[in-house]
């Protein structure tokens, strides 16, 4: 008998091994992810800086945890559970492929150089810069060199050379609604999943549980919002700063002609008003301004939103949130500006600015001093810098116009375009996947080395002095030479041509 309870013991203790849990610090915003003989049981985004590993205590699992790269290994097929920290981005290469995944949003980039991207408003197909297809809430466009296929609420509109085709009427029109729907629907539900297809693609199966279409988890915009809000004034008697720490939510900031600044918040949650105890707003006045939004409890499902109006004799200092957008206006003072899963917005700023975010575009005009911006998954967009421009992204185009002083614009898997005035100092532009354009004053001074790999170098009308030349490099003088400026491409075209001056 006792023999019996032994075995039995022995039994229930090998059903019920424990688990055990790894956690890993890894510093860098974009995190390289390699695996061995692992099978993902499931990927979870979570909000702690921590990448966490489960797995039962059976399995021989080995990790590799550098600053910005996770290596996973097993001596045999291993089973885990990967806690991936919300902020980062996640790369993970496969068949000569490239796959980066947020929670919100993943891009693929092919071998050939094409460009997938999507998230839970549209999907993209690109090569070279150019838009193959596109699925939105608008509808489906297809392109190639001889056709354009459109499908919509008007119907289906096919655009060629030769002739245009529509297919209209009731049952056009009703067709293109129905093909509309059916698509944006499946890209909205792999846009809000990516994690679930980054699994399919690194267990390399055709694991049933994702079937685009299926197992949807609906938006309920019938959900009713709980919300509570507050308004303060404070008139500042000499110069001030202000700061500002969100945790989730928006924040705009806009310069007025009162001499008193205006606060609004509003705090809204889907869980009740009982979710929204767990956040309160702390507001310091003096010479320093100080906002946060505080935490009472871990990870609160609560969003808030701020709008604030400044006087002239306050100035930015830093403002930073999550999971929301940065606006400001009119305003002044050497700031920083910090989000995620956010845009960020400038419009006529004095002072120097550092505005970084992920997962978003950033656009910005009129700043009377320098800016350093940078983005990853989002495009940048930047007009009339006088000071030192420093532009950085991935994954995303960047726009340029009317900066003189540029020392950097840097992206990947997309275009750059610049129409670039008389510049003052050396110049890196940098792309991987996509091509270069750019429109140069005919009385720049600069040293032109230029290089692509599966790409064309053209140059029109600027006067030249060339030293080297061949299909995919270009060594050149503009005028005297005074400043360098060096542009790297693979996969796209440089296109240099000049900027039409206005006396």
């Amino acid at each position: 008998m006792n023999r019996f309870l032994c075995l039995m013991f022995l039994l229930l203790a090998s059903l019920t091994l424990p688990a055990i849990t790894q956690e890993f610090q890894l510093t860098a915003d974009t995190v390289t992810l390699e695996f061995e003989n692992i099978k993902i049981r499931d990927i979870i985004f979570h909000k702690s800086d921590q990448v966490k590993l489960r797995y039962d205590s059976k399995e021989e699992v080995q990790v590799e945890a550098g600053y910005d790269r996770l290596k996973i290994t097993a001596p045999h097929e291993a089973g885990i559970k990967l806690y991936l920290p919300d902020q980062k981005t996640y790369v993970y290469h496969r068949d000569n492929s490239v796959y980066t995944f947020t929670p919100r949003r993943m891009s693929i980039l092919g071998a050939e150089g094409e460009l997938i991207e999507f998230d839970e408003k549209r999907l993209i197909v690109q090569k070279d810069g150019t838009s193959l297809v596109e699925i939105s809430e608008r509808g489906i466009m297809v392109e190639d060199d001889d056709e354009k296929v459109t499908i919509g609420k008007e119907g289906i509109i096919v655009q060629s050379d030769d002739e245009d085709t529509q297919l209209t009427g009731f049952w056009g029109k009703l067709l293109g609604s129905v093909i509309k729907s059916i698509a944006h629907t499946s890209v909205t539900y792999a846009g809000k999943r990516p994690e679930k297809i980054a699994r399919l693609v690194i267990n390399d199966d055709g694991d049933n549980d994702f079937v685009l279409g299926g197992d949807m988890d609906w938006d309920t915009d019938s959900t009713e919002r709980k919300g509570k809000s507050g308004k303060e004034t404070y008139t500042p008697t000499e110069p001030s700063e202000i700061t500002l720490l969100n945790r989730n939510g928006s924040v705009q900031i806009e310069a007025w002609d009162e001499d008193f600044l205006e606060l609004s918040w509003e705090m809204t949650s889907l869980k009740g008003k009982s979710e929204l105890e767990k956040v309160q707003v702390d507001i310091s006045w003096g010479r320093l301004i100080e906002v946060e939004t505080v935490h009472l409890q871990n990870n609160p499902r609560v969003s808030v939103k701020y709008e604030i109006k400044i006087p002239a004799n306050v100035t930015l200092e830093e403002i930073s949130t999550s999971n929301g957008a940065i606006q400001i206006r009119g305003t002044a003072g050497d700031g920083q500006l910090q989000t995620s899963n956010g845009r960020i917005t400038i419009k006529d700023h004095q002072g120097n600015l550092t505005a970084h975010t992920s997962n978003g575009k950033i656009k910005a005009s009129d700043i009377t001093g320098d800016l350093d911006a940078s983005t990853s998954n989002g495009s940048l967009s930047i007009e009339n810098i006088r000071g030192q421009l420093k532009a950085v992204t991935s994954n995303g185009s960047i726009e340029i116009s009317k900066c003189s002083r540029i020392s950097e614009l840097r992206t990947s898997n997309s275009s750059i375009s610049a129409e670039l005035p008389v510049l003052q100092e050396n110049v890196v532009i940098r792309t991987s996947n996509g091509s270069v354009r750019l429109w140069l004053d005919p009385h720049n001074d600069l040293k032109l080395n230029a290089s692509t790999s599966n790409g064309k170098i053209r140059h029109e009308g600027l006067a030249l002095e060339v030293t080297k030349s061949s299909r995919d490099s270009l060594s050149a003088i503009f005028n005297s030479g005074l400043y360098n400026m060096n542009i790297t491409t693979s996969n796209g075209n440089i296109e240099l041509k000049e900027l039409e001056t206005v006396e």
